[in-house]
């Protein structure tokens, strides 16, 4: 991300997600009437031409070709991570905190469950986030629950930030979105420790990530090279992945247990329909559900 800019990557994000909610039923994963509203960028101009559908299709093939499957797992993902604040929130969760929220719109689609949303993210990032909640009326009122904490983490600790947002002793889930592989596992045991330390006792998380044979080199299919290809290209190459054998002690050292482990194509089979149209997502990705506090007995892995 450069200086002064807020983050391509999330009005990327949020102009995929206002195109899905002009697919067809069958591959609208997700429906998010706010989206558009953060495209405020160089990706304006993609989304209001979304609208059609020839344009439609002929953005969602460009991108099938420099990264086979990535909307397809955006999409999946996105679904999937609102499933599982949907049953948080159900179970009486009523703190969330996002970390490198973006321009994730949760916090207005979720609203009527009366949940505080967190959203950590770049102050560049946050100053365009908050304009436009400003600007629209979405910020500073009952309804919506919104505390933006903006912070620089490659030059602040996310502990000294956590440290500034009351724990309480109520769970608290912490949503960590397309962020994790983009670190350096250094990095990544350092967040997931600093959010053990912070999180009160049956908190949970979710994050995703890459499965490790693709960093190292050890799957080298056309799908994997094209993704490692792309990540660099974008400046943003991918520096860690989880070996899922590995899942649960990996999490366990730094202060969670597993509870579930589901790759992108098993996210698939539940959500796609016979009439889905969208391809495969990304093969090698997968989601992580962790809890905070004694290890679950029976964590469900399934493989990939």
């Amino acid at each position: 991300m450069r200086r002064g800019q807020h983050s391509e990557t999330a009005e990327a994000m949020a102009a995929i997600r206002a195109g899905m909610c002009r697919y067809p039923v069958a591959d609208r994963l997700v429906e998010d009437p706010f989206a558009e509203r953060f495209v405020v960028g160089r990706y304006r101009f993609l989304a209001a031409i979304s609208r059609f559908a020839p344009a439609r299709c002929l953005l969602r093939w460009g991108i099938e070709v420099l990264n086979p499957g990535a909307i397809s797992y955006i999409g999946l993902r996105h679904r999937t991570f609102d499933d599982a604040l949907r049953k948080s929130l159900g179970s009486g969760v009523r703190r969330v905190v996002l970390l490198g929220a973006g321009f994730d719109s949760r916090a207005l689609r979720f609203s009527s469950h009366g949940a505080t949303f967190v959203e950590i993210d770049h102050p560049d990032t946050q100053a365009v986030k908050r304009a436009v909640l400003e600007k629209n009326g979405w910020f500073g009122t009952p309804r919506e629950r919104i505390e933006l904490r903006a912070a620089d983490l490659e030059a602040v600790p996310l502990r000294r930030v956590l440290d500034e947002i009351q724990a309480g002793v109520d769970p608290v889930l912490i949503i960590w979105e397309g962020v994790a592989w983009y670190l350096t596992e250094a990095s990544v045991r350092q967040t997931l420790a600093d959010l053990a330390a912070w999180a009160p006792p049956g908190s949970e998380l979710v994050f995703d990530t890459i499965d490790a044979a693709v960093v190292d080199g050890r799957r080298n299919d056309r799908a994997a090279r094209a993704h490692r290809d792309y990540c660099r290209r974008r400046g943003e190459p991918i520096q860690w992945g989880l070996d899922r054998e590995r899942a649960a002690p990996f999490l366990q050292e730094q202060g969670w247990a597993l509870a579930q482990l589901t790759p992108a194509t098993a996210a698939a089979e539940r959500y796609f329909t016979k009439e889905t149209r969208l391809g495969q997502p990304l093969p090698f990705m997968f989601f992580v559900f962790a809890t905070r506090g004694a290890p679950l007995r029976g964590a469900q892995h399934r493989d990939l």
